[in-house]
């Protein structure tokens, strides 16, 4: 049986085909839900971000509209008006500060507000960091500030990093401005609950990061710039360098040009969904587990047992009656190997019944086949008396009577299953002695067998049915001599030693015609009117389980030649030379 008609194969298949389309589902299921909470978060986070985009742009614009009010201020208008060294300047300078200070307060973005004489070099500052920081800073921009007086928000780098700042002129000798740090500006994004490893960053529109952050600034770079999901306004972080995923919100700031920027760790987005987080890698181990179990017991319950049974019947379709399943289960497959078992139990007795019955059918037919040939050479042998007398050839009769009481003795003793080639060869030379009393002069045989083969088994009578018709067929021209030649040998075949005798003559041989037929005819199932041959084939066959081979040919030299090979299955005689008997006529 193939593998893939195995019932094994079937129920792991019928198995999978339930489970598997419910882990499917269960990861579409999770994956689905993954990316719903990714877009209602990033969504949550973009309206948040947003507002606070819309309410720094408006406090940023506001500052704008602050300090032009400082254009309409006499305390700024008149700050030089009486000198520098004068009491009136320093009092205005302690208004002017207080209102800067003012100013600080309340716009809590801002870094610092001053005014700055680029005429007099002197320089009011209120500031929310370091006041002698940014002194010394906006001092070192001086320059620079006043070419960007003109009341729009611009990006410069100062010693302690990129700051916006705002300048507006006042008069001719004065000019206000206000200075914000990215740092600064975003401050307040950072109380948001991002989750451990969440972050915040500023960039300008040529991707410059502006603030300190932990993720690189190639990062922020590479994502700034990409198109956000159709399903909601985020972006997927997926960098090696970072531990985890993230999620990227951004939304751009109108009154400065700057593009803020969330990165939400994955694990916060889904910290709400810690079953299918978790699901996740412990399906395919539960999935697994589960199959392996399952397979467990119905190896145990069904898929063993019936292994047991299909090997079991296949031990019996070998032959192997002896073959017993274990009968210790419970249940359906108990009662089934217990019925297994008593069958068995019945096709070896019925088994051994045929084959007792076989045996003594065979035995009984070889019976038969031997007492079937005596008739044959009885009539033959009353034949050659006949003649003898009519001819008054008494010394003849007399020894050819020895010979027949030797040939029939044997006969009569015949009825063994087997006899030694050593005796059967032994009756063959009785039969050519009463054959060349018929014909003294023209008649001669020559017998020889190794003597390592003399103890051999072979049936009774295997021998001379063919002596007899090599002198009826082949010795046809009575004028002409004729001899015959019987040789037993032993030789390899196949790795294996067996008996070959050969029956060879010096006569007229087959004719092609009963070359043709000889070799394409069963002799083991069809008779004729060579009786005598068929019977020989028949008893060689049943008596070697058809191992026996017979081979008719013509020989080398002129004549018949018949060619019997037997497997060696008996205990041989001991000896060493071969046992050569000849007798020829004159």
């Amino acid at each position: 049986m193939k593998w893939y008609h195995s019932v094994r194969l079937k129920i792991i298949l019928g198995f999978t085909v339930v489970i598997v389309p419910i882990v499917v589902f269960l990861f579409y299921n999770n994956m689905y839900s993954i990316r719903i909470v990714r877009e209602q978060i990033s969504s949550n986070y973009d309206n948040l971000l947003q507002q606070y985009v819309q309410s720094t742009d408006q406090m940023l614009n506001e500052t704008g509209l602050y300090l032009y009010r400082f254009v309409n201020d006499p305390d700024f208008t008149t700050l030089y008006a009486f000198g520098t060294a004068s009491n009136e300047y320093y009092l205005t300078k302690i208004r002017i500060m207080s209102k800067l200070t003012s100013g600080i307060g309340y716009f809590n973005v801002t870094s610092s507000i001053f005014i700055y004489s680029p005429v007099y070099k002197d320089l009011l500052l209120a500031s929310s960091e370091d006041h002698n920081r940014q002194t010394q800073n906006i001092t070192l921009m001086a320059d620079k500030l006043a070419e960007n007086d003109d009341g729009k928000w611009h990006l410069m780098e100062t010693p302690d990093g990129y700051a916006m700042v705002m300048i507006a002129p006042i008069s001719s000798e004065l000019i206000a401005g206000v200075l914000v740090h990215p740092d600064k500006l975003i401050a307040p994004l950072r109380s948001w609950n991002l989750g451990p490893g969440g972050e915040v960053a500023a960039m300008d529109s040529r991707h410059t990061l502006l603030s300190n952050t932990r993720i690189s600034a190639d990062i922020w770079g590479r994502y700034a710039e990409k198109k956000a999901s159709q399903k909601g306004n985020y972006l997927l972080i997926d960098d090696p360098r970072l531990s985890e995923k993230m999620l990227l919100v951004k939304a751009d700031s109108a009154a400065t040009g700057l593009r803020l920027m969330l990165a939400i760790p994955e694990t916060t987005i889904l910290r709400g969904l810690p079953f299918f987080q978790k699901a996740i890698y412990v399906t395919p181990f539960g999935v697994l587990a589960a199959l392996v179990i399952y397979f467990l017991i119905l190896q145990r319950i069904l898929v063993g047992p019936f292994s047991a049974l299909v090997k079991g019947m296949r031990r019996i379709g070998q032959g192997k009656l002896d073959t017993r399943l274990p009968t210790a289960r419970k249940g359906e497959f108990a009662y089934v190997m217990a019925v297994f078992n008593d069958m068995a139990d019945q096709i070896r007795s019925l088994k051994i019944n045929v084959y007792e019955e076989k045996l003594r059918v065979q035995q009984a037919e070889y019976k038969h086949l031997q007492v079937q040939i005596n008739p044959h050479f009885y009539m033959n042998s009353l034949n050659i008396v006949y003649n003898l007398a009519v001819l008054k050839d008494y010394q003849t009769l007399k020894k050819l009577a020895l010979h027949l009481a030797d040939y029939f003795r044997f006969t009569i003793h015949s009825s063994r299953p087997h006899i030694t080639l050593e005796e059967d060869l032994k009756h063959v030379a009785n039969y050519m002695e009463i054959q060349r009393l018929r014909y003294p002069d023209n008649l001669a045989f020559e017998i020889s067998v190794s003597d390592e083969l003399r103890g051999a088994a072979i049936p009774p009578l295997s021998i001379q049915p063919f002596a007899e018709n090599a002198i009826i067929h082949g010795f046809k021209n009575r004028n002409q001599p004729f001899h015959l030649y019987i040789h037993a040998q032993i030789a390899e075949q196949s790795g294996e030693r067996e008996a070959q005798i050969s029956i060879r003559d010096t006569g007229v041989g087959f004719s092609q015609e009963w070359l043709e037929k000889f070799a394409g005819t069963d002799w083991r199932t069809i008779q004729d009117e060579h009786v005598g041959i068929w019977n020989v084939l028949r008893r060689l066959s049943i008596f070697t389980g058809n191992k026996a081979r017979v081979r008719f040919q013509n020989a080398d030299g002129g004549g018949a030649e018949v060619l019997i090979a037997l497997p060696l299955e008996t205990r041989l005689g001991k000896g060493g030379e071969n046992h050569v008997q000849r007798a020829s006529g004159g």
